[in-house]
């Protein structure tokens, strides 16, 4: 007959939870946009939004849980050729 070793009742709640230890890196995202020489962006808000649940979903598939307002969006911002 084997003994298992008691484990405490919060050992045990926290045993299956998955922390999301997200690196400092990781929190600011950036999305290309194409600026026109008026100034305008080719890019609607349709893509932007697009682009930003992607990148989120990769994002909560490596790390687990975790919310958009951890993330910091950065616009970068390319010239037309």
């Amino acid at each position: 007959m084997k003994f298992l070793p008691k484990i405490g009742r919060l050992e045990g709640r926290l045993r299956h939870v998955r922390f999301n230890n997200i690196p400092k890196s990781e929190t600011v995202q950036t999305i290309e946009i194409t600026k026109c020489p008026d100034g305008s962006i080719v890019e609607d808000q349709a893509y932007i939004k697009a682009e930003k649940e992607k990148k989120l979903a990769t994002l909560k598939q490596r790390y687990g849980q975790l919310e958009e307002s951890q993330i910091t969006w950065v616009m970068v911002k390319k010239g037309m050729p």
